[in-house]
């Protein structure tokens, strides 16, 4: 699997399918926690589950991916995968925290 950095040196039409996938995801949880925030309902319930569904979707993609593949991808290479992406998320924030955007 690719590391966010790889994804993120991708051409068009490819970096701009991966972007409009993560601007699609982004906008509907935000859609879903402003929901639960106006309806008062426990908007940390929403998060967890909304990760839980996400890495459903995203363990279907990888499994599908690994059918089409003639490489040997494993379940190790998914959850080195979300460790990336969990380390990058980690530094990305702490990055816009300091640049007082966070």
């Amino acid at each position: 699997m690719p590391t966010i950095e790889e994804c993120q040196r991708l051409r068009d039409p490819l970096r701009g399918q991966l972007e409009l996938l993560d601007y699609d995801v982004r906008n509907a949880i935000a859609r879903g926690l402003n929901d639960i925030e106006s309806n008062g309902k426990d908007d940390i319930v929403f998060m967890n589950a909304s990760v839980t569904v996400l890495l459903s979707i995203a363990a279907r993609i990888f499994q599908r991916a690994a059918e089409c593949d003639d490489t040997q991808i494993t379940e190790q290479s998914f959850v080195l995968g979300a460790q990336d992406a969990i380390g990058w998320a980690k530094t990305r924030r702490l990055r816009y925290n300091v640049a007082g955007e966070g």
